[in-house]
């Protein structure tokens, strides 16, 4: 073991001593570090439209979709009572903004309370 730690000095002294390995090392990596990402900076999706379905329609839900649509990343652009009538619009909206390239996301969002609806009829 005291082998293993004596040549994993030595190697490392070596990368500072040596000065076309401490350029390729660390003054190379420092600069990918630096460069690489910056092509991939715009490409963060903002404002991505979506339709959530609100089967509950209480006040939680309601502030739900207030919060979701607080956020910088998603619109809310319809909210809707149910999933056939939310896929009726989705699609409706994508035949129409084809030719503007956007697009049209739904989200469904189950609350909890329709579960809490079903117990209170039994």
């Amino acid at each position: 073991m005291k082998a293993i730690v004596r040549v994993f000095r030595d190697e490392f002294r070596r990368v500072f001593a040596l000065r076309p390995v401490f350029s390729v090392l660390v003054v190379g990596s420092a600069f990918y570090a630096v460069f690489y990402p910056q092509p991939y900076l715009n490409e963060a999706l903002r404002n991505v439209p979506i339709a959530i379905v609100d089967g509950d329609g209480t006040s939680a839900s309601r502030e739900l979709a207030r919060r979701i649509d607080a956020t910088s990343d998603i619109a809310v652009t319809m909210v809707l009572p149910d999933v056939v009538s939310a896929e009726r619009e989705v699609f409706a909206r994508r035949r129409r903004s084809r030719s503007m390239r956007t697009r049209a996301i739904s989200c469904c969002i189950s609350a909890l309370p329709v579960a809490s609806r079903r117990w209170r009829k039994l």
